[in-house]
């Protein structure tokens, strides 16, 4: 238990300043990908960055890295409501539902969010803290 406090308190220590610093209360739509020691979903990141950077309603975005093995998080600003709208539900078809290597959560401005699970019948089990 001592072990994975130690290991959860240098984790949470070592998100770089731009992270902290960072506002993404403006965000439209935020997407943070996190992993579970294992990398970032890279397909995933990849395909939804091919969406963000082609797409109208969106009027600008950060994409911030924030973590040892790719994780980061992308805050993007959209024109209207009803392009968030549009976007968010874009981009969830790219949020798998489970994965036992790595998390995608996708968060509407209205509180709409999506996020990836950890296997309930997974070969191995999440430490419980």
């Amino acid at each position: 238990m001592r072990i994975i406090l130690l290991t959860l308190a240098a984790f949470v220590f070592s998100i770089p300043a731009a992270l902290a610093q960072a506002d993404l209360s403006e965000c439209s739509v935020k997407i943070n990908f996190g992993s579970y020691a294992m990398g970032i979903d890279t397909d995933g990141y990849t395909a939804i960055r091919e969406i963000i950077d082609n797409s109208k309603e969106v009027d600008t975005y950060t994409d911030i890295s924030w973590g040892r093995e790719g994780e980061r998080t992308i805050c993007v600003q959209t024109y209207s409501m009803q392009a968030s709208d549009a976007l968010y539900n874009d981009l969830l078809r790219h949020v798998p539902n489970r994965s036992e290597t790595a998390w995608t959560e996708i968060i509407h401005e209205d509180g709409r969010s999506q996020k990836t699970h950890w296997p309930d019948n997974s070969r191995t089990k999440m430490p419980k803290i």
